[in-house]
């Protein structure tokens, strides 16, 4: 199985309609690790890795879910 190349990590915020896209991700793994500790505080985010540009991404979260992108980290 060939493994897909992953270019970007959207990370979002459910309760707040935010999100942000991080390029140029090396190791999803500390990525998940700083979402999974927001979850054990309460937040409701998640975070998933795409292969999609970053253009893409903002646009399509704007049109389907109706999330606001921000340059702000969400894990704040």
């Amino acid at each position: 199985m060939k493994k897909r190349k992953v270019s970007c990590f959207v990370v979002v915020d459910r309760s707040n309609k935010l999100f942000n896209v991080i390029e140029g991700i090396g190791n999803v793994g500390v990525w998940n690790r700083k979402i999974e500790e927001r979850q054990s505080m309460g937040a409701d985010v998640y975070g998933l890795p795409s292969p999609k540009s970053v253009n893409t991404l903002i646009q399509e979260y704007q049109d389907r879910f109706g999330y606001r992108y921000t340059t702000d980290s969400v894990l704040c």
